[in-house]
């Protein structure tokens, strides 16, 4: 084999060493911090992805799970890649595990997915900040995130 073409090859296998190195790196990065900026890198394997950070996944999870129904981790990972995201991780196993833990995370943070183990992930419905009618007959009812009560005229006409 030609020695300049032999040179070649192992420039190149020492680059694609190098961008595995770095590739590590920001997947282990992405995971500690929240402000990592979207990278428009082509992601490995992935032609196409752009490398999601935990702030795109939760959004379009949050958009994905607006149509009310139970999605599977697989099946929420499976619909964010089609839409051009790809969620950090080695595996597919890690890649199910690291969503599923944003998730769960922002769960208990603020509130906004839970997880069924049987049907799969869903929001939280928001809390109603409609007035609650206590009767008709009383006239009384409970309004804004306060509660206060208020209460009305009755009407002398009946």
């Amino acid at each position: 084999m030609d020695s300049v073409y032999q040179a070649a090859l192992n420039e190149r296998k020492s680059l694609e060493k190098r961008i595995k190195e770095i590739d590590d790196f920001l997947d282990v990065y992405s995971r500690f911090a929240n402000t990592v900026q979207q990278s428009a890198v082509e992601q490995k394997g992935n032609p196409g992805l752009v490398k999601a950070t935990i702030k795109q996944t939760l959004s379009e999870a949050t958009d994905i799970l607006k149509d009310g129904k139970k999605w599977p981790t697989a099946k929420l990972l499976e619909e964010i890649r089609r839409r051009g995201f790809d969620i950090g991780g080695g595996t597919e196993k890690a890649k199910l595990l690291n969503l599923s833990n944003a998730l769960s995370r922002e769960g208990k943070k603020e509130g906004t997915f839970k997880a069924d183990r049987a049907k799969g992930w869903s929001l939280k419905a928001p809390k109603s900040k409609s007035p609650v009618n206590v009767g008709a007959s009383t006239g009384l009812s409970l309004r804004g995130s306060n509660n206060t009560l208020s209460a009305r005229e009755p009407d002398p006409q009946g």
